[in-house]
């Protein structure tokens, strides 16, 4: 079976055209949160970096590294996913396991006991009100559902 969006051809009649719309429609949406989610990471490097320490998981050598790739390995995924079709599909796998690093760091946070921090997933500013929660996890598998639909639709025979 041949995929529905490998290279840059359309994907062959046998797909179907809603497969196709949908694929695409993952496609762009995983883009556009992962654009959406790096902006004011990139904006604000120290206030992600602060947000990352506050989770209480890396190493402190590890994460002022981790605050400048991260949201560039974001950018960089996304415009793979939209604009490199050989890297498509390459670019869908790392949206997912971002993904899936960052539900498991929400999830250890929450099962560690704290609760009292930001997400930092599209705001690197502390806001009391909007800290973690089940609700970012399921947020989050949402979006990885995007992403795999992505992964799916960009696959090589």
């Amino acid at each position: 079976m041949r995929s529905v969006l490998q290279g840059s051809a359309a994907a062959p009649p046998s797909e179907g055209i809603a497969v196709r719309v949908l694929v695409w429609i993952c496609l762009l949406g995983s883009a556009v949160v992962m654009i959406r989610a790096a902006w004011p990471k990139i904006a604000d490097p120290h206030a992600f970096a602060v947000m990352v320490y506050r989770y209480q998981f890396l190493p402190d050598s590890m994460v002022n590294a981790t605050a400048l790739v991260v949201p560039w390995l974001e950018v960089v995924c996304a415009a793979a996913l939209l604009f490199i079709p050989p890297l498509r599909h390459a670019a869908a796998w790392m949206i997912a396991l971002l993904l899936l690093a960052f539900t498991a760091l929400i999830a250890s946070a929450l099962l560690r006991g704290i609760t009292d921090i930001g997400c930092g997933c599209f705001s690197v500013h502390a806001n009391p009100e909007e800290t973690i929660g089940w609700l970012n996890i399921a947020r989050n598998l949402g979006l990885l559902l995007l992403a795999s639909v992505a992964v799916w639709g960009t696959r090589r025979p």
